[in-house]
């Protein structure tokens, strides 16, 4: 979170928006471009979320996936593959 908020500089940009919520008991947190999702839809998706507990997320978290994309794009570091994936 600490790296992205950075990135994108949600302080001072008005266009992102950000949401720390937890899912299942693990703090998360969404970014959206303020004006590309509707507001009852970013309600629903956050309630979705919100309502889900540990014993319903799959055991894969995608953290897996984040270091296949890092051997894919030879990045050094996870913020370069941030930065290649943007």
């Amino acid at each position: 979170m600490e790296y992205l908020n950075r990135v994108l500089d949600v302080e001072k940009n008005f266009d992102i928006i950000y949401r720390v919520i937890t899912i299942g008991g693990k703090e998360a947190c969404m970014y959206l471009v303020d004006g590309f999702c509707k507001d009852d839809l970013i309600q629903k998706l956050l309630q979705y979320f919100m309502d889900l507990t540990a014993d319903k997320l799959p055991q894969d978290s995608g953290v897996g996936r984040a270091f296949d994309a890092q051997e894919q794009t030879g990045g050094e570091t996870m913020g370069e593959v941030a930065e290649q994936m943007m």
